[in-house]
């Protein structure tokens, strides 16, 4: 704009306008007096967007060259960190895993090597867990029953069922006898390949106590004002030991020879301990249901209230136990003897 009469009036004076067309690239002020001319700065081309390597999902390259096409004049970011490698399923034949790394290199892309993780070092004395189980299939099994209970010696009849569809079972050991009362201990599970994997427990006497298997939170939870416990891999309660046992021993006779211990979690109805059997030798027992070959396993107590358990098992039987003797620390006992079995 300029003033074209100076000494005029405010209200006299006269203004001419024009218009001054300013380039998007030259940065000098209107107005202002023009800079010396100088030399060109060069023209930086623009970087091509960067190829895309082959291994990259398909998918992702329409949003890729957009990415490129609003980011032309601004260097490419850096590349982020890899994030962790996940192996694909079912797993990438090696033929695959080449041409990737071909490709990859080819667009200059560093492949990034997976990060293996070492094999644990596990104890010597911790045991692998066994190879086979072969479950017993579904059947009663009858017992005649003797003890003593203070200074009152009894006689009582049980009966083992032992129930399963494949996929769930059901166990229940009922004792009953005069004056005494009946006992009645229940599990109940599924049918895994590492043998059973019991839900709940429950041993009824009078009133009924309870535990269960949170396996979600690895935990073990009791009806009685007990604190919880950790549930440990191939935990089993106080009735489901028994048939876990005749499933592992039925499954690999050899592997558990004279002399050798098979360590189970075994949860009752107010705290969770391993109970450590041991193979003892097998043994001809003249039972109410006739003569059987049985494998002897023996649970010794390790402290001064624990129980002694005793069991035979007996391959005519599927290794489902024949006997079962059962000890307090105060002297009581419960001696149980198969009789007869029946269908489920």
């Amino acid at each position: 704009t300029r003033l074209l009469a100076s000494g005029d009036p405010l209200g006299t004076r006269v203004f001419s306008t024009r218009i001054v067309q300013v380039r998007a690239a030259d940065t000098t002020a209107v107005g202002a007096p023009p800079a010396p001319a100088g030399p060109r700065a060069p023209k930086i081309p623009a970087p091509k967007p960067r190829p895309v390597a082959a291994a990259t999902d398909a998918a992702l390259a329409p949003q890729i060259a957009q990415a490129t096409l609003h980011n032309e004049a601004a260097p490419p970011p850096e590349p982020e960190a890899p994030a962790e490698l996940v192996p694909a399923t079912p797993p990438v034949p090696a033929a695959s895993v080449a041409q990737a790394s071909t490709d990859a290199a080819s667009a200059a892309v560093s492949p990034v090597p997976p990060v293996i993780a070492p094999a644990p070092n596990l104890p010597k004395d911790v045991a692998q867990p066994p190879r086979n189980y072969a479950v017993p299939g579904s059947v009663r099994l009858k017992f005649n029953a003797n003890g003593m209970r203070g200074k009152l010696e009894y006689h009582a009849s049980g009966e083992l069922a032992w129930l399963h569809d494949g996929r769930r079972y059901e166990a229940r050991l009922e004792l009953g006898a005069f004056l005494v009362g009946s006992r009645v201990l229940s599990s109940t599970g599924q049918l895994t390949a590492d043998g059973l994997a019991p839900n709940r427990f429950s041993d009824r006497f009078r009133s009924e106590q309870a535990a269960h298997f949170d396996r979600n939170r690895g935990r073990v939870t009791f009806s009685a004002n007990t604190p919880e416990a950790d549930l440990l891999a191939g935990a089993q309660d106080q009735l489901s030991v028994f048939v876990q046992l005749a499933s592992m021993i039925a499954g690999e006779p050899a592997r558990y020879p004279t002399g050798s211990t098979i360590t189970l979690q075994t949860v009752g109805p107010r705290h969770a301990e391993p109970w450590p059997f041991v193979v003892e030798a097998q043994e001809k027992l003249a039972l109410p249901g006739g003569t059987l070959d049985t494998l002897k396993l023996t649970r010794a107590p390790r402290r001064d209230y624990d129980q002694k358990v005793e069991i035979w098992l007996a391959p005519a039987l599927s290794y489902l136990p024949s006997r079962i003797r059962i000890t307090q620390t105060s002297g009581d006992f419960i001696d149980q003897q198969w009789r007869a079995s029946a269908g489920p």
